[in-house]
């Protein structure tokens, strides 16, 4: 179901959701063929970066997951620990795109749904909302291909060094439809991932009662609370 998933988002936000669409080569290798409708634009053209700081540290503190995207940082379990000052954190606003630099391939980064701070080490991108938005991006650079461009466009080698900074993010292209067709792709992914996160629970739950039957079935037999059926 996690890899139906995942192939539902990137078939939308590569192909979008008319299968008769009329298709083109981009001529991009991470981007391969895209409809013939659909724009290309390099993400200079597309990202701004915010870097405001805040004065106070007043604000709500975010942090970046690999699965949650842009969250309250205290909805993380087992977070790093907290400086003693949020003085110079990096502000947020909502439908920001927020972008962990640090070993990007791990694609630490998403749309923002807070306002708030955030640490100085990450990126904090204002989507142009007239060309796209930042959930859309957070779908198509977690695709395969652009996790793949961003590993390989890295600087730095090894664990805690690789990094991928702004000016080399903004080379990127990506193909995007008409802002209009943009959000009914973005709904239909929100729609769709909704409905398969409640099979996943779903899932999860009867998984969860059969561990749980289990453990019991082995406890009551060991501790003589049930008796191995001998055949005569």
């Amino acid at each position: 179901m996690e890899e139906y998933k995942k192939s539902v988002i990137t078939e939308a936000v590569t192909k979008g959701l008319n299968p008769d669409a009329e298709m083109k080569d981009s001529g991009i290798e991470y981007i391969g063929i895209t409809p013939i409708h659909w724009n290309k634009y390099r993400l200079k053209y597309i990202l701004l970066e915010r870097n405001i700081r805040t004065t106070t540290g007043e604000e709500m503190l975010l942090s970046v997951s690999q699965y949650k995207g842009v969250v309250p940082s205290k909805d993380i379990n087992n977070r790093t620990m907290q400086a003693n000052s949020l003085i110079g954190y990096k502000i947020v606003k909502k439908d920001d795109l927020v972008f962990n630099k640090l070993n990007p391939g791990l694609a630490r980064f998403g749309n923002s749904e807070f306002d708030g701070i955030t640490s100085p080490d990450f990126s904090v991108y204002i989507v142009d909302d007239k060309k796209c938005t930042a959930k859309f991006l957070q779908h198509l650079l977690k695709t395969y291909k652009y996790v793949a461009k961003i590993k390989g466009d890295c600087t730095g080698v090894g664990d805690g060094f690789a990094r991928l900074y702004s000016e080399q993010l903004y080379r990127f292209v990506v193909s995007l439809p008409p802002i209009e067709e943009l959000h009914s792709i973005v709904a239909y992914i929100d729609s769709k991932s909704s409905e398969i996160d409640a099979l996943i629970a779903d899932k999860k739950r009867q998984l969860d009662i059969l561990a749980d039957y289990k453990k019991s079935l082995i406890y009551e037999y060991v501790t003589g609370k049930k008796e191995v059926p001998v055949n005569e």
